[in-house]
């Protein structure tokens, strides 16, 4: 993966069975009987180098290319940022 051997995990996670009992339980915001699939792949060193999801019609590939590298982040002007939550 990305020239590294790794080791892939995967894993199923039944989303509506998330947080049942919690205050503010998954139900609502995610139909039942919607699974994540989850992937990632671990290099040698326990360093992930790709996380994979998907959830419906949803899916999501992230790569990691560096970690311990200096990175210089900005916040944006609070005219581009929105509050999030339900």
């Amino acid at each position: 993966m990305n020239g590294r051997p790794t080791t892939r995990y995967k894993a199923t996670i039944p989303l509506g069975e998330l947080h049942k009992d919690a205050e503010r339980p998954w139900h609502g915001v995610v139909p039942q009987g919607i699974d994540m699939v989850a992937e990632v792949w671990v290099d040698g060193k326990g360093v992930p180098v790709r996380l994979a999801q998907a959830a419906g019609a949803t899916s999501v590939v992230t790569d990691f290319l560096s970690f311990g590298v200096p990175v210089s982040v900005a916040a944006p002007p609070d005219a581009e940022t929105a509050e999030s939550g339900a």
